[in-house]
């Protein structure tokens, strides 16, 4: 069939055709506009209002900041330097293979492989690659702060194009590798050669070297002392990327690739250094490096004097490797005078599950506080079921019918979420809050008294609230860092003072029951301490292994509190916060200066009563005995603000007697 073109088809097609070119040099302007805005705004001679500009004294691998102990000694940063000439080949070409291939041919931003990486991403409709090179990466570590935005991603090529004209590739990448982090509280890679291999960077071979550039990619996900496979795996396939690229040779490449990582942990590694900088940066809103790169003076709380670490080197080597020990120790005014880490756990940021020692401040405290209970009000711990929640006792172990002291010297489970419960959920989260804890309201379950919580704790909050207790309920939050100056110009201070959490009365009472829990409870180790020491152990697990273990012991002036937390799902269940814990914190206690003479203190309100001992046995009821009834009683602690309704009755003819005062 014949197409004939009419006029009015010679005009349709000729109009097509002029809006197709329009069209054409519309969407070529636009993106000339675009070529030339993205040149124009990642010139970093272009000076743009509001983006970071690169500044060579970031880029420096001294450490300026210094950090200092109490007594104003300087804190060694005990950060070793690797210099460029000391870096051996297969090291370098370990790092260039799989973070930046293209390193020593493009000038800090490598657009081929922005372009390739992009096209992958579309075609798998997945952002599985990044373009980042090695200079890239060393803007964001010196310059930059860890958000990910579009105006931290160009000024992130805007400051690389400067280093890589004013510095020549070795001086990128010494100091890209003395600056990155490699996990276990390990900064730049001379101290990383010296935790994992006890090396030093000469002595690396291609698989430890490769070992080291696979960790960075994600210092968690790879680290090779929790998730070995995966470490494995990624130290393989970079093997593979220097054979492919020549690095390597054939043989070298099997030989390395069917050998195991062979580790050989330093386990000297409580870098305090680290800590400081971390706490300062975190006060600060700033980055590790920002600091590192500054001429700032941070001062601690922490005491040189307090020699544990020996001793909790050796505690550290007898665990496995997939056990961290952290230990806090505060004084009376919640300075932190003592930290210690055996690896990537953070004492001061990193939260996990806190196990039975959130107890006391969920279930006791507010019960205490309320009115509802005395250390002696009978519990009944029996099997019960909360609704669809049947939770049991450690071991299935009741006690039927016991004291509120008695049950929480145990950690009795069924106890604590009983009156938990009889409090109301949310007036219990609001009175642990008052003692720093902190939760979501995913955390509005029966399960959150035996430490069920969404985001946890930090053994600092932890210790902190027991803290609370020593100082009569009085709540501050403890601290490490007094003050940070910057070129003598005062930049923090902490000037936060207490503020009560609860009455002394209920501190008094918490502390009363904690030393029972030290003399017939689960931290029974510490009752040969020839000082007065209240402590609370917890631990969170089940019959595969457990997770976390603690105890938190204080005594009238310091607070000690030890957690060992497994690296990976879980540990060996015969670690227990009555067992190993218990033990470390009685070992620290003994090397503290404790006076011996001071006591914890007793409110004048608190007042002893004679309680009809038949009555408490047999029918579980707190009665006043009277007449010929107080030959056969019992002892018993009241708080006379705050005597409990159900007692009033018996207790009536007392109070009549009683000084008014003391109700003031």
């Amino acid at each position: 069939m014949n197409f004939i073109l009419t006029r009015d088809n010679t005009n349709f097609m000729k109009k097509k055709s002029g809006f197709l070119s329009i069209t054409k040099k519309f969407l070529c302007l636009i993106c000339c506009s675009a070529i030339l805005f993205v040149a124009i705004i990642t010139e970093p001679c272009v000076k743009i209002h509001g983006f970071s500009s690169y500044d060579k004294s970031k880029l420096s691998t001294k450490i300026l900041c210094k950090a200092y102990y109490q007594g104003g000694e300087e804190i060694d940063s005990t950060q070793s330097f690797a210099s460029y000439d000391q870096l051996p080949k297969h090291l370098i070409d370990a790092f260039i293979s799989v973070e930046d291939k293209r390193f020593f041919e493009h000038e800090g931003v490598d657009f081929f492989r922005i372009l390739s990486a992009t096209a992958k991403n579309i075609s798998s409709k997945k952002f599985k690659e990044g373009a980042s090179t090695i200079t890239q990466q060393t803007a964001k570590n010196t310059h930059l702060s860890p958000e990910k935005d579009l105006k931290r991603k160009i000024e992130e090529v805007r400051i690389a194009r400067s280093i890589e004209r004013k510095n020549s590739k070795r001086k990128i990448l010494e100091s890209y590798l003395n600056k990155i982090y490699f996990g276990n509280n390990c900064y730049g890679i001379a101290e990383a050669a010296k935790f994992y291999f006890n090396k030093y960077i000469s002595e690396l071979d291609a698989g430890q070297s490769a070992t080291l550039a696979a960790i960075i990619n994600n210092p968690s996900l790879y680290n090779p002392l929790t998730s070995y496979s995966r470490c494995l795996n990624r130290r393989n396939l970079i093997l593979e990327l220097m054979y492919r690229d020549g690095k390597i040779t054939k043989n070298e490449f099997f030989q390395q690739k069917s050998s195991p990582i062979q580790l050989s942990c330093s386990y000297n590694t409580n870098n305090i250094f680290n800590f400081a900088i971390q706490e300062a940066a975190r006060i600060l809103d700033c980055s590790y490096n920002t600091l590192t790169n500054g001429n700032y003076e941070i001062h601690t709380t922490l005491d040189k004097k307090i020699g544990a670490e020996e001793t909790l080197n050796n505690y550290t080597k007898s665990l496995d490797s997939n056990c961290n020990l952290s230990v806090i120790v505060s004084n009376k005014a919640g300075e932190i005078i003592y930290l210690y880490s055996s690896g990537e756990i953070n004492p001061l940021a990193t939260r996990r599950c806190p196990a039975s020692t959130i107890k006391p401040f969920l279930s006791y405290a507010p019960a205490l506080e309320n009115g509802s209970i005395v250390p002696i009000t009978p519990i009944l711990d029996e099997q019960t079921e909360f609704g669809d929640y049947h939770p049991k006792n450690y071991r299935n172990k009741y006690l039927g019918w016991a004291s509120a002291s008695e049950c929480l010297a145990l950690s009795q489970n069924i106890p604590a979420i009983k009156l938990f419960a009889s409090n109301g959920i949310s007036y219990s989260k609001n009175i642990a809050k008052k003692f720093g804890f902190k939760f979501t309201k995913a955390d509005d379950h029966l399960a959150l008294p035996l430490g069920s919580t969404e985001n946890g704790a930090t053994l600092n909050e932890i210790n902190s609230a027991y803290a609370t207790l020593q100082r009569d309920g009085f709540y501050k939050k403890n601290f490490m860092i007094k003050s940070i100056k910057k070129d003598g110009k005062i930049l923090y201070e902490n000037l936060e003072t207490p503020v009560r959490a609860v009455s002394e009365e209920t501190a008094y009472f918490i502390t009363n029951m904690l030393q029972s829990c030290v003399q017939n409870g689960t931290a029974k180790k510490l009752s040969s301490c020839d000082f007065d020491v209240a402590a609370k152990t917890g631990t969170a697990g089940n019959k595969t292994g457990n997770t976390d273990a603690y105890c938190v012991a204080y005594t009238p002036q310091y607070s000690v509190s030890v957690a060992i937390s497994a690296k990976t799902s879980k540990m060996n269940n015969d670690l227990t916060g009555g067992g190993i814990c218990c033990e470390i914190c009685k070992n620290l206690l003994f090397m503290l200066d404790i006076d011996r003479k001071i006591c914890f203190s007793k409110p004048k309100s608190i007042v002893t009563l004679d309680i009809d001992k038949h009555e408490y046995e047999a029918n579980n009821k707190v009665v006043l005995a009277l007449g010929a009834k107080k030959i056969d009683t019992i002892k018993a602690e009241f708080s006379a603000k705050k005597l409990p309704l159900s007692y009033k009755y018996y207790l009536s003819e007392y109070i009549l007697q009683m000084d008014k005062t003391v109700f003031d």
